[in-house]
């Protein structure tokens, strides 16, 4: 059973400056009526998703970063592309508000896995054809082996210092009663559609990627590397990333 959150709890949450984005999102959902179990109050839920926008201007997510980015320095090669959309991913996460984000649950910060990028890299190798797919990602079957490329998570870069990270954006989905009955309720179009809000990255932002040779982290100079470089550069301008790229989200420059 889902339930509200106790007062006190809900007063030591609100009175955070830099709460970790992940907890908040996902443990401290302050958006239940107080007098009905499960009922969500919209108003209460509003307010939730706005404090996303307003806490992702912090300073602390950016110091964040920078000490993600200081342990990481010197291992492999970094570049960066920025947004040309709106980038939502982990939708499919479990949540009250019907609709997930994915959060580094470290530090809180939006995160594309590197398992993602591995993946839209080699998918635009294979409809390239390119050479060394298999040494770049690895081979199952017979010739099992890992691949020599490391990919690690892609961050915001978080460099404009007044600008939120977070955007909020909205869907509208005319058949939600037929999508939580389908036998009782056909896919028809008279049902009152229903607005649903969801976090975003915004178009504009600078992403920080990171790519390392597995048997030499340190390595800077590898041609693979510089390769697989290309390659996922052109996977993220031409297919895009995360949910709902057949629309325009998720593309970068």
């Amino acid at each position: 059973m889902k339930l509200p959150l106790p007062k006190d709890i809900r007063g030591n949450t609100d009175n955070l400056s830099t709460p970790n984005l992940s907890l908040k999102y996902y443990k401290w959902a302050d958006i239940y009526n107080d007098n009905k179990f499960q009922e969500v109050d919209s108003k209460r839920k509003g307010k939730f998703f706005e404090s996303f926008i307003t806490l992702s201007k912090s300073k602390a997510y950016r110091e964040a970063f920078e000490n993600r980015k200081r342990l990481m320095e010197g291992i492999g090669i970094t570049f960066t592309m920025t947004t040309v959309s709106r980038l939502v991913f982990g939708m499919g996460y479990e949540h009250p508000t019907e609709i997930g984000f994915a959060f580094d649950w470290t530090s809180g910060l939006p995160v594309i896995p590197g398992s993602s990028l591995k993946g839209i890299a080699r998918y635009a190798a294979e409809t390239d054809n390119h050479d060394d797919i298999a040494g770049i990602f690895g081979a199952e079957n017979g010739d099992a082996q890992a691949g020599e490329i490391v990919f690690f998570p892609a961050y915001p870069c978080l460099i404009d210092n007044n600008k939120p990270f977070l955007e909020l954006d909205v869907m509208t989905p005319h058949y939600s009663k037929y999508y939580s009955d389908p036998v009782n309720n056909p896919p028809a179009d008279w049902y009152s559609p229903l607005p649903l809000h969801f976090l975003t990255v915004p178009a504009g932002e600078k992403y920080c990627f990171r790519l390392a040779h597995r048997k030499n982290l340190r390595d800077k100079e590898s041609p693979l590397l510089k390769k697989t470089e290309n390659i996922l550069k052109y996977a993220l301008s031409e297919f895009g990333v995360g949910a709902k790229t057949s629309v325009f989200y998720g593309y970068f420059t």
